[in-house]
């Protein structure tokens, strides 16, 4: 994967950032806002992939799904909890569009996905995932990667994942034995 990683960032390296177990129960109504990831997380850079895999057979009515072409939109909206309230206090960023409202107005893409698959993505494009109302748990792992020119970022608060004991200088180049370089090419 670290090794896919890299040529998929265009990196002579692979980082990996972290990584996390998404369960969605059956019947579970939650239905997470969309986002991108990165105005999320404590670093910034072109070069970055995120691998969503399912555990779980996922049809296409409870997989995640994409705004194609939002990564290039140039814009960072503001980040926001599951409840819907701002991630960061005084972050002024734009708030992301009311996707759910005007599904018909956007390319919006997903595909049904079995254990043993990945899709992968930058920490830029707008994504969601709707509730899970089926009888059928939901698991996915997603494993966060970076490239070489990935850097700290400034954020206006505790960023999500958090690294409370993490010190780090904003602009400075991403690393630490926290962030293990798993993939180098010779």
């Amino acid at each position: 994967m670290s090794e896919i990683a890299a040529t998929l960032m265009q990196s002579k390296t692979a980082r990996i950032f972290h990584d996390h177990i998404l369960v969605k129960e059956p019947g579970n109504s939650v239905n997470p806002p969309w986002h991108q990831d990165q105005p999320y997380y404590l670093v910034e850079g072109e070069q970055t992939v995120s691998f969503w895999v399912p555990l779980d057979p996922i049809p296409r009515d409870r997989t995640i799904e994409y705004i194609a072409g939002s990564n290039n939109w140039n814009k960072d909206f503001r980040p926001t909890r599951f409840d819907g309230t701002p991630l960061f206090e005084n972050d002024t960023s734009e708030d992301v569009p009311d996707i759910d409202n005007n599904r018909e107005d956007l390319d919006i893409i997903g595909w049904a996905v079995e254990p043993g698959d990945a899709v992968a993505f930058s920490f830029k494009p707008l994504h969601g995932a709707p509730a899970n109302a089926s009888d059928i748990r939901r698991r996915v792992v997603s494993i966060r990667w970076v490239g070489d020119d990935a850097k700290f970022a400034e954020r206006l608060g505790a960023t999500s994942p958090a690294f409370p004991d993490l010190e780090y200088e904003a602009g400075s180049k991403f690393e630490g034995d926290e962030f293990l370089m798993i993939f180098e090419r010779s």
